[in-house]
């Protein structure tokens, strides 16, 4: 085990898939932050928009939504990463926390936070690298490009997916649900969970019993298999594809794309590298020549040639190349070196702004800039700021700083880091602590799981006493690292759900469905009510059945308040209905149109809310200590 170590920490790979899964994590964090900040009253607010939070949460989410931007782009991404964690453990790991909430989507956030406070991901696909690029350009230093990093950092998002997998294994090996090969089809038979119509999968139970046998058997050798080099873009893939299925078939998209992200940063480099090639031209579409003892016009050359991946256009130092080409032939000096010049495969000419206009329009992507740069007004105000860098910019040896443009000193030439060349021996000692420490914590967690009690040790007060120590340990360590069971979608979760419940807004004889489900279920398109964490509020933390009374009355009442101020509903001659409808549940048995059935209930009414938000009260058919079904 030593020498493998050893190897994962001498070993120097691409930057690349570390800046994907930066990338690919980024943007579900942007949308996960995007629903917290579009319902913050209903998540933060004590009764929304009535009582509110005592720390206000839109300043807290708008810093939150800066630092994920910069992570996204890669600027000063080291930086960005810390913001993100401390932010991500004050909201979701202390603060979700606190209410009993360790979803599993969040503890893959907050690893993933924390393995990017110490990953490289900016090396390649971000600001930094463009702004090293042409930090080196204006010191006239080589670029080689992107640095190598470990694969030791590879080798962590394989674990994070991996233990992940592993430790959800041993919850479906012991599991009625997933023992029977009912584990897919369970959850899908019941009308909560229809996010979408799958009575494809839920009237095909050979179907259902084969997926639900080749997830476990998937997780549970995922981390033993793909260390074997034939096996792991088929099993990046696989894996990928399983967590789309879920995104499209549950309403829990960000666990799903929470995995595709570590997936990302596992894709070996040679698959993009490829896919980029694809993209290159095969023949170019513009020579541009520039001044090469210019700093602006090096900075200019590196940067918009790291910005074309297409690699349409070629730049060429003038003072070599400009001889040779026939359209620039006779042209004096002092000219060429005023203007920027381009020439395309047609022999047309370009000057200053139009160089600029034609570079980004044979870019590919950049194409819209080029557009609008072309357009008026913004084409003539661009060329007089050009002309005015153009008079102003001062040659190497007509100065004596290297001044260009606005009289800067050229960018210092940024020499790599540790983390960019291989870690130190430093490095080396704290990544193992680290990886000793994860692998202890996966095992003290482990005790939590119910193999120990069907499988080793049965129901005894030892097996008892190991998870209610297990657990203690848990919310020691969840907060900062997201490190829980993950128990995803299990019997626990669905047994007993006995019934749906839903809120209608009624006035002058017309209702109005609130958008946390719909009559025929959950819907494709809630506004996002109907949509991770929102569901899980809903679903299992206020209208699950068996839960305690006042629990469930506060929820409703909250989710009824937010509702009818965020729509703007006048409550005078009002009321909202609380209706419910019976659910066939069957977690080990498989039954034909249970899933239609349960979606085609007939609803019952169990009770009411009336009043403005802030003195809303419900009352219920018939009284009762938990929320149970009101029906007979």
């Amino acid at each position: 085990m030593r020498h493998k170590l050893n190897g994962w920490f001498e070993k120097q790979v691409s930057p690349l898939p570390l800046a994907w899964f930066r990338i690919a994590f980024s943007l579900v964090l942007f949308a996960e932050i995007g629903q917290m900040y579009a319902f913050r009253h209903l998540l933060f607010d004590p009764m929304p928009y009535v009582l509110e939070s005592i720390i206000p949460s839109a300043p807290l989410l708008w810093v939150w939504l800066a630092a994920a931007a910069c992570l996204l782009i890669g600027y000063r991404t080291r930086t960005a990463a810390i913001v993100q964690y401390a932010l991500a453990v004050i909201v979701l790991g202390f603060g979700a926390y606190s209410h009993g909430r360790d979803w599993q989507s969040d503890s893959l956030l907050l690893t993933g936070s924390l393995l990017l406070v110490f990953i490289p991901a900016g090396g390649a696909l971000s600001v930094d690298r463009l702004l090293e690029r042409r930090a080196r350009a204006a010191a006239k230093q080589e670029d080689r490009g992107p640095a190598p990093v470990s694969y030791l950092y590879t080798v962590f998002l394989v674990l994070t997916v991996g233990l992940f997998y592993l430790d959800s294994a041993f919850f479906k090996l012991s599991s009625p649900m997933y023992l029977s090969g009912l584990g897919v089809w369970g959850p899908a038979s019941l009308a909560i969970n229809a996010f979408y119509d799958v009575s494809w999968l839920t009237e095909r139970p050979l179907l259902a019993r084969t997926l639900s046998c080749t997830v476990t058997i998937f997780e549970a050798l995922f981390i033993f298999l793909f260390w074997f080099r034939p096996l792991r873009l088929p099993l990046i893939l696989a894996g990928i594809a399983f967590h789309l299925g879920v995104m499209v078939t549950l309403p829990i998209p960000a666990i799903s794309l929470m995995t595709v992200s570590l997936y990302a940063g596992m894709i070996p480099a040679r698959v993009g590298e490829k896919i980029a090639g694809s993209l290159r031209v095969r023949r170019l579409k513009l020579k541009v020549y520039y001044d090469r003892l210019c700093p602006l016009c090096r900075q200019t050359a590196a940067v918009l040639q790291a910005l074309d991946p297409r690699q349409a256009a070629a730049w060429l130092p003038l003072q070599e190349h400009a001889a040779q080409e026939p359209k620039l032939a006779g042209l004096p000096e002092e000219e060429l070196l005023h203007d920027i010049r381009a020439v395309d495969t047609a022999g047309r000419v370009y000057r200053g702004v139009d160089t600029y206009i034609a570079v980004f329009r044979t870019s590919g992507w950049l194409a819209p800039f080029g557009l609008l740069l072309s357009l008026w007004p913004v084409k003539p105000a661009a060329r007089r700021i050009y002309d005015a860098v153009a008079e102003r910019r001062a040659r190497e040896g007509g100065c004596s700083d290297g001044v260009c443009s606005l009289r800067r000193p050229a960018p210092a030439d940024r020499q790599p880091d540790d983390s960019e060349e291989g870690l130190s021996r430093t490095g080396r000692r704290w990544a193992a602590g680290f990886l000793a420490v994860w692998l202890i914590s996966f095992g003290v967690i482990f005790l939590s799981s119910p193999v120990l009690r069907v499988y080793v040790l049965g129901d005894t007060p030892l097996v008892r006493g190991l998870k209610a120590a297990s657990q203690e340990y848990k919310r020691l360590v969840y907060p900062w690292t997201g490190w829980t069971s993950h128990n995803v979608f299990m019997d626990e979760h669905f047994e007993g759900y006995a019934f749906q419940t839903m809120l209608v807004y009624e006035k002058n004889g017309v209702g109005e469905v609130l958008p946390m489900n719909r009559q025929e279920g959950a819907a494709a398109y809630t506004g996002g009510y109907a949509l991770g964490r929102l569901w899980e509020i809903w679903t299992f933390e206020t209208v699950k059945p068996g839960l305690p009374l006042e629990q469930t009355e506060r929820n409703l009442l909250r989710f009824a308040a937010y509702w009818v101020h965020r729509q703007g509903k006048d409550m005078n001659g009002a009321r909202i209905a609380v209706l419910q409808r019976r659910q066939e549940v069957s977690l080990t048995k498989w039954h034909p149109h249970r899933l239609q059935a349960n979606v085609t209930a007939a609803w019952i009414e169990a009770g009411s809310i009336e009043g403005a938000p802030g003195a809303m009260k419900l009352t219920l058919r018939k009284p009762a200590d938990r929320w149970s079904y009101m029906g007979g």
